[in-house]
C-alpha cells in the first residue's frame, strides 16, 4: 500500500478520533506527519502552502506571542498560564506549532471531502450515543470517569461525554450546520438517518449546559439562512423554524431554560445595578478592565502584556480599573475572550491576524456554510479562549481546511489564484 493511501486512511481516522480522544488524535497526527514527510512531492506541496495565506497566519500568531514576551520583559512573568515564561514556550510549541501541522497536511493532500466530513460526523454520533447514555443513566458512567474515559465533570444534567460543555457545544453547533448543509446530497435511508441525526444533535446541544454553542448556533444559522435562501418565502420559513427550535428548547429543556434565565439576569444586573458578581458579569468586567488597561498604556496597546503568566500585572491594573471590587480575577485563568486574550498575549497584531483569518477563509470558500461556521466561531470567541484549547483548536484548523477543499472539489475555483483545485 502506498504512503498516500495510508495517509488518506489516517486522515479519515483522525477526523473520527479527535472529537473523542485528544490522546488518540495526537497519536494519529504523529503517524500522519510521518507519512506526509515520507510521501515527498515537496515542490507541489510548497506551491500550495506558499500561496495559502491562512497557513502563514496560523504560524504568525505563535511568533507574535513569543515576540510580545521578549518585548515586554517587565511584565513577562507569564499571562494566565501556570509556570511562567518557560511553561509558556512549552505551551506554544506543543499547542500552536504541533497542532498547526494538521492544516498543511490537509491543504496539500487530495482526499474525498465527503468521507472526511462523514468520519467527523460519525465521531460526533458516537459522542452523542455516550451523551444520551449518560443522560438516561444507561450505564455506570462514574466508573468510566474514574479511569479517564468519560469527562470528569459529566453529569446526568450536563451529559457532555469527552470535553467541557462549552467546547462540546461548539462541536455540536458545527456538526449541525454540516449535517443541514449536506442533507440534499443524501438519498433514501441515508437522508432519514441524517434528519434523525440532525434532530438528535440539536436536542443534545440544548440538554447540555453549553450556552456558548447554543447561542453561536443561532447566530451562525441566521447568517447561513440569510445567505443560503434568496427567496423571501424560503427565508421566512427558515427563520421561523429557527425561532421554533429556540422556543421549544426554552420550554422543554430545563438546563437551557435555567441557563438562559440566569444569563438574562446577569446582564440585567450589570446594566441596571452595575453588579458584575455573576458568570457573565465577570466576563464583562474582565473585558472592561482590559480595555481600560490598553487605553492607559500605549505600549500594552500595541505589544500586549507578553505571553506567559502576567496575571500579576493584570491584578495591578485590575484593582485600579475594574468596574467593581476585583474578587473575580482571583478565580480567572484567562480572559474568557479569545480576541482580547490574543491581544494581551501577542500584541494587537495577533488580534488583527485572527480577524484577517476569517476574511481569507471566506474569500477562499465563499459559500453560506463557510459564513455560518465563521459566525459560530466568531461568536464563541467572545465567550471563551477556544484557540487555547486543543480540541477546539483542532476543530478550527480541520474545518477550515475542509471548507476550502469542499468549495474547490465542488467544481468551483477558489478566490486564491495560486491554489490548485482538488
Amino acid at each position: 500500500m502506498s504512503c498516500e493511501k495510508i495517509k488518506n486512511y489516517l486522515m479519515v481516522l483522525f477526523a473520527f478520533v479527535f472529537p473523542i480522544s485528544l490522546a488518540g488524535a495526537n497519536i494519529v497526527l504523529g503517524m500522519l506527519v510521518f507519512c506526509w514527510i515520507l510521501e515527498g512531492d515537496w515542490k507541489n506541496k510548497w506551491k500550495l502552502i506558499k500561496s495559502d495565506k491562512l497557513f502563514w497566519i496560523i504560524y504568525a500568531i505563535p511568533l507574535f506571542l513569543l515576540f510580545s514576551t521578549f518585548f515586554s520583559p517587565s511584565i513577562t512573568n507569564g499571562f494566565f498560564m501556570n509556570g511562567g515564561i518557560k511553561n509558556e514556550y512549552q505551551f506554544i510549541v506543543q499547542h500552536f506549532l504541533w497542532l498547526n501541522v494538521i492544516y498543511p497536511i490537509l491543504i496539500t493532500s487530495k482526499f474525498d471531502v465527503k468521507k472526511l466530513i462523514s468520519a467527523f460526523l460519525l465521531g460526533m454520533f458516537l459522542s452523542e450515543i455516550v451523551s444520551y447514555s449518560i443522560f438516561f443513566h444507561l450505564f455506570d458512567f462514574k466508573y468510566f470517569q474514574k479511569i479517564g474515559l468519560i469527562y470528569r465533570n459529566a453529569t446526568v444534567n450536563n451529559p457532555t461525554p469527552f470535553m467541557h460543555h462549552s467546547f462540546y457545544s461548539l462541536f455540536l453547533a458545527v456538526s449541525i450546520l454540516l449535517i443541514f448543509d449536506n442533507l440534499k446530497t443524501f438519498k433514501g435511508i441515508l437522508k432519514i438517518i441524517s434528519i434523525l441525526f440532525l434532530i438528535s444533535a440539536t436536542i443534545n446541544l440544548f440538554i447540555n449546559g453549553g450556552r456558548t454553542g447554543q447561542l453561536a448556533l443561532i447566530f451562525g444559522a441566521i447568517i447561513y439562512v440569510l445567505l443560503k435562501y434568496k427567496k423571501i418565502k424560503s427565508l421566512i420559513i427558515s427563520l421561523l423554524l429557527l425561532s421554533i427550535v429556540f422556543m421549544l428548547a426554552y420550554k422543554f429543556s430545563p438546563v437551557f431554560h435555567q441557563r438562559m434565565n440566569l444569563a438574562m439576569n446577569n446582564l440585567k444586573n450589570v446594566y441596571y445595578h452595575n453588579n458584575f458578581n455573576s458568570s457573565w458579569g465577570e466576563r464583562i468586567a474582565a473585558d472592561i478592565t482590559f480595555l481600560k488597561i490598553i487605553s492607559s498604556d500605549s505600549k500594552i496597546f500595541i505589544f500586549g502584556c507578553g505571553a506567559g503568566n502576567a496575571k500579576k500585572k493584570f491584578f495591578e491594573y485590575g484593582r485600579k480599573y475594574a468596574p467593581y471590587e476585583i474578587k473575580f480575577i482571583n478565580d480567572f485563568t484567562h480572559l474568557h475572550n479569545q480576541y482580547f486574550q490574543l491581544w494581551c498575549d501577542g500584541s494587537i497584531f495577533a488580534f488583527l491576524l485572527i480577524i484577517l483569518y476569517f476574511i481569507y477563509l471566506y474569500k477562499y470558500s465563499p459559500i453560506p456554510l463557510t459564513a455560518g461556521i465563521i459566525a459560530v466561531f466568531a461568536f464563541s470567541f467572545i465567550a471563551d479562549v477556544m484557540l487555547y484549547r486543543p480540541k477546539t483548536y483542532i476543530l478550527f484548523l480541520f474545518i477550515s481546511a475542509v471548507l476550502i477543499k469542499l468549495y474547490s472539489s465542488s467544481g468551483r475555483e477558489t478566490s486564491n489564484n495560486g491554489r490548485d483545485s482538488v
